[in-house]
């Protein structure tokens, strides 16, 4: 396994899995792989809470999506998967303290639930970054 960290996140991917960085997006994936990883936050002023995260998922919720309650590390929040567009997609927001993660995976329609278990375990293996501080 290897360790991923971008500004004040990390977390461990398998050796083989490719890693792009690009502004503030962490994109993983595995080149045999089906979907991709990406990661990408925020760092607010203030705490962050309930509202702002319902605020960003309320698209979700209009559209019939099921929220469920999520807890990777020392970050919690919100979890939605959903079909668009032939694609599968799972959506995760995190937040702890003033700190906001915005979590997407994705595969192929077809090869929807064959990388669950593995992007959980990736996800169970999400901690602060060595060295931050929090709010």
């Amino acid at each position: 396994m290897k360790k991923v960290q971008a500004d004040f996140w990390q977390l461990t991917v398998p050796d083989s899995w490719s890693i792009e960085t690009e502004d503030e997006m962490t994109s993983m994936y595995d080149p045999a792989g089906k979907g991709t990883l990406v990661l990408s936050g925020v760092v607010e002023d203030d705490p962050i809470g309930d509202d702002y995260i319902e605020d960003l998922v309320l698209e979700h919720l209009d559209a019939g999506a099921e929220l469920h309650h999520e807890v990777f590390g020392p970050f919690t929040g919100v979890g939605c998967c959903f079909e668009a567009d032939d694609d599968y997609w799972c959506e995760w927001y995190l937040c702890l303290e003033n700190k906001l993660l915005f979590i997407t995976y994705n595969c192929d329609l077809e090869s929807e639930g064959e990388e669950d278990d593995l992007i959980e375990s990736i996800l169970d293996s999400l901690s602060l970054a060595t060295n931050t501080k929090l709010h």
